[in-house]
């Protein structure tokens, strides 16, 4: 899941907050419910993709959209009866020189 602060719709908020050991943890939430929450993000072009095991997957479920450019698939987000569409994407088949990235979740 990677996340774009200016880019996220409200109530969607991104957290950044730096250990003493210096390591970086980001955090989304949407109503106060957290959407994925890790030190371990990669991050591509300014978007950070969190680890599967990062994501609170209850949350998500299947959106209809896709992407021809990247082949990404998307997720809609529900929390507290509210669904955000196409909230976070990822690439099942990522091209050769984003391998690293295939399968992990971004918003």
């Amino acid at each position: 899941m990677s996340l774009l602060y200016k880019a996220l719709p409200r109530p969607l908020t991104l957290l950044r907050t730096i250990s003493s050991s210096k390591s970086i943890t980001m955090k989304v939430t949407l109503n106060g419910t957290t959407l994925a929450e890790s030190d371990k993000t990669v991050v591509v072009e300014g978007n950070h993709y969190f680890p599967p095991d990062s994501v609170t997957k209850e949350v998500f479920n299947d959106s209809n959209t896709s992407t021809v450019c990247r082949t990404a698939s998307y997720y809609n987000a529900s929390v507290g009866g509210n669904t955000v569409k196409d909230i976070a994407w990822y690439y099942p088949n990522a091209l050769e020189k984003a391998k690293n990235i295939e399968g992990i979740l971004d918003r």
